[in-house]
């Protein structure tokens, strides 16, 4: 995805552009493979209450 990313806008303007590019992409990614729907998921992140799959929550 980064690749794609980088060849559509060009380059990322900033490393740390970049790391949120990643985060937010790695959050749906988590989301798709546990069966959430994506809007949801990120309006209950906004909220202050993100989704953590189950194996997760110690870490």
């Amino acid at each position: 995805m980064m690749k794609l990313r980088q060849k559509i806008s060009g380059t990322f303007r900033t490393a740390v552009g970049a790391d949120v590019f990643c985060s937010i992409r790695g959050y749906i990614s988590t989301v798709r493979k546990n069966g959430r729907h994506v809007l949801d998921a990120i309006q209950d992140a906004l909220g202050g209450d993100p989704f953590i799959p189950s194996g997760c929550a110690g870490e």
